[in-house]
């Protein structure tokens, strides 16, 4: 996996920094882009810590993170004007961090004015928290992962059937990242996305909401066999890396679609190149008024809460017929 522009400063940077030593307290900083007038600095500290930072006018408005991870902080120069710092406080998330920090470079691009892009660095720093504070910098659990790939393998098929126009409606829709009980919520109805092994018998249902909706509802059973070193087989790099390619028309899905991977937990790393898998099959069952489930409205009195599984050999009566 080839380093963004961004990590390629930070280690130039580095490496005059060593030669050259800062004093304590001092950054070294460098544009990250001649393609906007916007201040975007990636530098380094006395201590060789990475951060980015932009330059505003006014003094920003102080964001407290509250992080072990990172540090935001601002600094007024001796033009008067100020820096808004963001810097990597933990050792071995650099890449991670790179990967963050270049789309934020990338999004900033686009951006027209300085209060433009104080909002987006805010907007950014308090998603990159997040992501932080669920998984600590590492790679999401073996589960997690093909979970994931899972929602990501029917957002690909949702894409692929449905004309451009409905891209942004498709990438909205994807809701499983902001804690909603059906992973897709879609003018057509809600879909339920799990992940099983070839082989396996039954589907577990994580909660009493998870297969109660309002609207039309489709449990969908992703069938993935564990294929690392296997040409085509998807992982968590390449599959969001397609995904995006036929998002890139439209700024806006785009845009929603990485949002909702870094709530997933998810930012590429090339350890993700090792959980690969293919997809044997997918079927799709209609969760009618007699599908074996349990829900708020047909559990004793008393019960608040409920992980149950289902065979998938009893769900055949709901088979919708459209194999993927």
């Amino acid at each position: 996996m080839s380093m963004t522009r961004i990590e390629e400063i930070w280690l130039a940077l580095q490496r005059e920094a060593r030669s050259s030593p800062l004093e304590n307290g001092v950054f070294r900083l460098r544009r990250t882009s001649e393609r906007t007038t916007l201040d975007i600095y990636a530098g380094v500290d006395s201590n060789h810590c990475t951060l980015i930072a932009i330059g505003l006018k006014n003094r920003p408005s102080q964001i407290d993170l509250k992080s072990s991870a990172l540090q935001c902080f601002r600094l007024q120069r001796a033009d008067k004007s100020w820096l808004q710092v963001l810097r990597l406080e933990q050792k071995g998330l650099e890449t991670v961090f790179g990967r963050l920090c270049q789309d934020l470079v990338n999004e900033a691009e686009e951006m027209q004015s300085e209060q433009a892009l104080a909002n987006l660095f805010s907007e950014r720093l308090r998603a990159w928290k997040k992501l932080f504070d669920l998984t600590g910098g590492e790679l999401l659990s073996l589960e997690c992962i093909k979970g994931l790939i899972a929602e990501l393998v029917v957002m690909n098929d949702l894409i692929e059937n449905s004309p451009s126009e409905d891209l942004r409606t498709i990438a909205g829709g994807w809701v499983g990242p902001l804690g909603h009980d059906q992973d897709f919520i879609l003018p057509q109805g809600c879909l339920e996305v799990k992940a099983v092994s070839p082989n396996a018998s039954e589907v577990q249902i994580s909660s009493l909401t998870q297969l109660a909706s309002d609207q039309p509802l489709e449990l969908w059973i992703v069938r993935l066999l564990s294929a690392t070193g296997t040409p085509g087989a998807w992982n968590l790099n390449n599959l969001s890396s397609v995904i995006e390619g036929k998002l890139s028309e439209d700024r806006i899905a785009l845009r929603t679609f990485r949002d909702r991977l870094i709530e997933a937990g998810y930012v590429e790393h090339p350890g993700y190149d090792s959980f690969c898998f293919t997809v044997t099959e997918i079927k799709r069952f209609q969760v009618a008024a007699a599908f074996p489930k349990l829900t708020v409205s047909n559990v004793p009195e008393g019960v608040s809460g409920a992980t149950y599984r289902l065979s998938i050999e009893a769900l055949q009566p709901f088979d919708s017929g459209l194999e993927q």
